[in-house]
């Protein structure tokens, strides 16, 4: 085994199709010290977490063992390189365990009116989509057991071919829209006013019924857009309401062509070719946007995709973000799984700005209010 590093060998040259792999989040140097000021906040590193999945007939030999922080590559050009991350699971991890190491603080801070996004990235049948489920029970049930009285409502959107469609009601005309003082959102769009976790589950089934799928040669069941679930938040705390918006993300699997052509009967390749096309095209403006906030630059590109403009208002104004990286275990995907550690190893360089949250108190009450926030929750 050879000595660590850093940085895992760069890959083969890629075909231009999957270029948008190699574009994501170039090195970049360590963001400057925050401004000395009240409202200043130091900058708040990307949270990275891989989840190695369970073996499989078609995986292969093994060519990934977890290792405390790191995952350590077993097999092919480049075996004992080792890929550093803020945590990894192995493939007997339980989904509450991942959830805990990556989104837990996340959802914590909501009731302080701090928004978050939590994304889940990979290739096809790596397991994004039985882990963002389970983050979305999980999600749900910490929201409600919070401290004060909490109201939820939630929609269940999907990103297809840069078109956004609601999953609870695809009859809906939705669009995204922009208002001075209320920012982007979705116009049209069915929202529901949930109670409990249970209620939350049935919406998902309903919703996950109508998300576009299609049958390729690495997945008999693979998404072919951008699930989105957003958690609209409001916590009233001992007389102070906080408002927080969670975006919890299912990304299309990344995959190539040539690999796993779609075999649906009723689906042209060229058809194929386009969705495949519109997915690179999200993913790659969804890096970008992500080293553009990490940089401080003050206009990122989010109209650059639908994707990004609907997650804008959770990846901007002091919101957190989780990435988590489900990787196949197997020599079948090696490639596929180095690819997908790069994308994590540079989003854990991004650090994210904050402004502090800073309601005003109204009276002695509120300030009570406050000062328990304060104590319980890092926004501030």
């Amino acid at each position: 085994m050879s000595a660590q590093k850093t940085d895992p060998l760069p890959s083969p040259p890629r075909e231009p199709h999957d270029r948008w792999m190699e574009e994501a989040f170039p090195p970049t140097p360590a963001p400057p010290p925050p401004a000395d000021d009240d409202d200043a906040q130091a900058p708040t590193p990307v949270t990275v977490c891989v989840r190695l999945r369970p073996a499989g007939g078609a995986d292969g030999d093994l060519a990934w063992r977890a290792a405390e922080d790191e995952l350590v590559q077993l097999a092919g050009k480049g075996a004992g390189e080792r890929y550093r991350f803020d945590h990894v699971c192995d493939a007997d991890a339980h989904t509450t365990e991942v959830y805990d190491h990556a989104c837990r603080s996340i959802v914590g801070d909501l009731v302080c009116g701090r928004s978050g996004t939590l994304l889940a990235y990979g290739q096809t049948a790596s397991g994004k989509t039985h882990t963002m489920q389970g983050f979305m029970r999980l999600a749900c049930e910490q929201i409600f057991e919070a401290e004060g009285e909490t109201t939820v409502s939630c929609v269940y959107l999907e990103v297809y071919n840069e078109a956004v469609r609601d999953l609870l009601n695809p009859e809906s005309a939705v669009a995204l829209r922009e208002e001075k003082h209320r920012g982007v959102y979705v116009a049209g769009a069915h929202r529901v006013v949930i109670r409990d976790p249970n209620e939350l589950d049935a919406l998902l089934k309903r919703g996950e019924k109508r998300r576009r799928i299609g049958k390729t040669r690495m997945n008999s069941r693979s998404s072919r857009s951008h699930a989105v679930l957003q958690l609209h938040v409001a916590t009233d705390v001992r007389g102070v309401v906080f408002s927080a918006t969670l975006s919890l993300v299912d990304l299309a699997g990344s995959e190539k062509p040539r690999r796993s052509r779609a075999e649906h009967p009723s689906r042209s390749q060229r058809a194929n070719f386009a969705e495949g096309v519109m997915i690179n095209k999200s993913l790659t403006t969804l890096s970008h946007v992500l080293k553009q906030l990490g940089d401080g630059e003050r206009a990122p590109s989010f109209r650059n995709s639908k994707l990004t403009r609907l997650l804008q208002p959770t990846l901007s104004g002091g919101a957190k973000l989780a990435l988590v990286c489900c990787v196949a275990p197997g020599t079948a995907c090696l490639e596929e799984t180095r690819t997908t550690l790069q994308f994590g190893q540079r989003a854990n360089r991004v650090a994210l700005r904050a402004p502090r949250p800073r309601p005003r108190p109204r009276d002695d009450d509120q300030l009570r209010a406050l000062a328990w926030v304060r104590d319980n929750c890092a926004a501030f």
